[in-house]
């Protein structure tokens, strides 16, 4: 019998640590075991320096870290990605070219790995250049057209010279991006005194998945010297309208995660609260919509990541006996 080694704990000590990477957290199923082909977690600077490996056909700093020869197996095409099955029935753009071990294939022998919402390490031998991105959109393939487009496509051989003011430019146009997320309707009428202070349970039946939060047991608004406050289960959250706030949360899934959020919220008509989540690692965003009546609460939990809200809950919590 041979002990397995822990994939995090082998990467750490194979090529992380060699690279001077640390901060990457990984996905882990209730026994502890890494999730392997998904999960990983790292900022882009990371994402890059393995970009920047990859290029470098496995050597960092003079020193071999993965075989050369696997290397360019992994990172070359070895299956279609085109054929009949359901899975790739109809398969364009970028996804086309064909599938590695872990790599997609990309036009002009590029190749990358892939995250959900946009997450991307792309190479590209060719132009001796590493695509490092984190994002959240639907749109994958408008990130890789402008990229090979824009950036990729007018690059030569002959070195650029350098240009201050453009680069002085750049830096001032960009220094203030921001995403704003828009808090949810608010009419500033908040909630009425007769719910303040009730618990309403849930009876249910949770389907079992890998990255949704299932609703929590109990609700219940209570007032502290800050204002009010919703219990979700045993989570606190301050309600504070329009802000949002950075908050953190235990496991809240089958999967051991990151579980910091940003949250706000919104009152309507005295008896309708809406609280909107984005866990920030995990790339989920839910909007908890409750509307209370004397001795129930509605609930209804909304994935609204993308432009259509699509409903993963909707039920009825009854008032909870006080002791």
């Amino acid at each position: 019998h041979v002990k397995g080694i822990d994939l995090e704990s082998f990467l750490n000590d194979r090529l992380f640590t060699p690279m001077g990477i640390s901060g990457i957290k990984w996905m882990r199923c209730p026994l502890g075991i890494c999730t392997g082909g998904f999960g990983m977690s790292a900022v882009p600077e990371l994402i890059a320096k393995y970009g920047q490996l990859l290029l470098q056909e496995g050597v960092w700093q003079g020193k071999r870290l993965i075989s050369r020869e696997y290397l360019r197996m992994a990172t070359s095409k070895q299956i279609e990605t085109i054929n009949d099955d359901e899975a790739n029935k109809g398969r364009g753009g970028d996804w086309r070219y064909g599938y590695g071990f872990q790599f997609w294939q990309s036009r002009t022998g590029a190749y990358r790995g892939d995250g959900m919402y946009g997450q991307f390490c792309l190479v590209c031998p060719d132009k001796g250049l590493v695509l490092a991105i984190t994002a959240f959109t639907d749109l994958m393939q408008n990130i890789l057209n402008a990229f090979f487009e824009e950036i990729a496509a007018p690059i030569s051989d002959k070195s650029l010279p350098d240009n201050p003011r453009a680069l002085s430019a750049l830096q001032e146009k960009t220094k203030d991006i921001k995403i704003n997320w828009p808090s949810p309707p608010d009419d500033g009428q908040q909630l009425d005194n007769r719910f303040i202070g009730n618990t309403y349970r849930f009876d249910y039946e949770p389907e079992p998945s890998l990255f949704a939060p299932p609703p929590f047991e109990t609700i219940s608004i209570e007032k502290n010297d800050q204002g009010l406050c919703l219990m979700l289960g045993d989570h606190l959250l301050q309600l504070k309208a329009g802000d949002e706030q950075l908050i953190t949360v235990p496991e809240i899934s089958m999967l051991s995660w990151p579980n910091k959020l940003l949250a706000n919220c919104g009152f309507k008509n005295g008896n309708s609260l809406s609280v909107r989540f984005f866990w920030l690692e995990m790339l989920l965003k839910l909007e908890f919509e409750m509307v209370f009546a004397d001795d129930r609460l509605k609930l209804s939990i909304f994935d609204i990541h993308g432009r259509n809200p699509s409903a993963l809950f909707e039920g009825e919590g009854n008032i909870q006996a006080k002791d």
